[in-house]
């Protein structure tokens, strides 16, 4: 008998199953949310069988993005048999009539009909871990009927229109140039930057704070030195100019800027080489001045956002800012920012240290990350998770997991270490 009742009760959870799954109110397909900048995208189609919505009843279907203790509801959706449209559409006239007609936004369909369902939303980090609903109810004359909500997707997938930068050095167990293990020095906050007056290649020590910067920069050779097992190996100096003047002479001028540090630095250091130092031509500063406008607080920031992000340097970009505003908005940069933007760093150091620097966690976490399986390789890399070369990758771990509150923070702790990469990955996130 104990068996019997066990068999029915599992034929009838079985059967009660089936019936939801065979005779659903309606059926979507082709379910996406995507994330594009600071939007996030819902689309799916959805259709209701022609006669499943009762006479005089509609069906109103609310699609949600939740997450433990967040909720947002999306535009509606109602569809309706043809007598409940008669009725909506006489309250609608009447309501228009005394000036009243609903303000409401909503997707409204006849059942049979094959509805495309699309909305956006600004985006919220919380999103990340959500997951997307569609709660439903018949209403009509009589009662209202609450159905059991439907999920459409269990967790938000948002990685999958991203694709994350990786350094070589991420992508390798040991950090090696020309086959040496080599340590990368992280300066104790942000990388020293050395300010140049307008047009000048020449170090002002007493220019804006470059003592700060330079004092800075000689405390890190002489760390590095004083310990006469470690080699400098390579030092790594971009220079930049600011947008204003001439596009080519900006070129010879940040150059040159980044030729008049490694000469100071030659000077502190006199046994190094040409050959331990790599000169990057930054050119025109175009990337750290929107960080500015981003940051600052200017006028009409939005449409200068706007207008560097699409228009090309080559296209004349530096023009349409100087055109914008009878100019007013282009002399506010040139007296807040520029100065800013005339420097001759980043500066990356690498040398050489007594300390063989390998870890069998990120051995095996490299390879994981290699073979995008970024779950295991997180758990082995976060063993070693104060080393300031795995910041990044331990962020794109993060991030490709979905969990982007996390990813943000070692983002923000590498980017502080000079790391372009962790900056360009937290973009996409934010």
């Amino acid at each position: 008998m104990k068996i019997l009742f066990n068999t029915l009760i599992i034929l009838l959870f079985i059967f009660a199953h089936a019936e939801a799954k065979n005779h659903p109110l309606y059926k979507t397909s082709d379910v996406s949310v995507i994330k594009t900048g600071n939007e996030l995208s819902i689309s799916f189609r959805i259709n209701c069988d022609k006669k499943a919505i009762k006479q005089g009843y509609k069906l109103i279907i609310t699609p949600t993005i939740q997450d433990t203790g967040f909720r947002i509801n999306l535009t509606e959706i109602e569809i309706l048999d043809r007598k409940a449209q008669i009725i909506d559409y006489r309250k609608e006239l009447s309501k228009s009539k005394e000036n009243k007609a609903s303000k409401k936004k909503y997707f409204r369909a006849a059942d049979g009909d094959n509805i495309q369902y699309y909305t956006s939303i600004p985006f919220e980090s919380w999103m990340s871990k959500s997951s997307l609903h569609l709660n439903s109810f018949y209403q009509g004359c009589c009662k209202t009927n609450i159905n059991k909500p439907d999920t459409l997707l269990a967790e938000l997938n948002l990685t999958n229109n991203l694709t994350p930068r990786l350094s070589q050095c991420d992508m390798i167990p040991i950090t090696k140039i020309q086959g040496e293990e080599l340590k990368k020095w992280n300066f104790k906050s942000e990388i020293p930057q050395i300010r140049f007056i307008q047009g000048r290649t020449e170090i002002e020590p007493d220019y804006l704070d470059n003592n700060k910067s330079l004092a800075e920069i000689n405390q890190t050779i002489r760390e590095i030195a004083k310990d006469p097992n470690n080699i400098f190996r390579i030092i790594e100096i971009t220079g930049f100019s600011s947008p204003e003047g001439n596009s080519e002479y900006n070129s010879e001028l940040s150059a040159n800027r980044a030729i008049s540090l490694k000469k100071y630095i030659q000077q502190q250091i006199p046994d190094l080489q040409d050959d331990n130092f790599v000169l990057v031509n930054g050119h025109e500063n175009w990337g750290e001045l929107r960080q500015y406008v981003e940051m600052s607080k200017m006028p009409h920031k939005k449409d200068i956002l706007n207008i560097i992000d699409s228009t090309k340097p080559e296209e004349g970009l530096k023009e349409k800012l100087i055109n914008y505003q009878n100019g007013n908005a282009y002399m506010y940069i040139v007296h807040n920012f520029f100065p800013l933007l005339r420097n001759a760093c980043t500066l990356s150091i690498f040398y050489i240290s007594p300390e063989y620097y390998s870890n069998e966690n990120i051995e095996n976490g490299t390879i994981l990350l290699r073979e995008k399986k970024y779950d295991e390789a997180l758990k082995l890399l976060l063993k070693k998770k104060e080393d300031p070369l795995l910041w990044n990758t331990i962020g794109v771990c993060y991030m490709m997991t979905n969990n982007w509150e996390e990813a943000k923070k070692y983002f923000q702790k590498a980017i502080k270490t000079g790391s372009t990469d962790a900056l360009i990955n937290l973009e996409m996130i934010e």
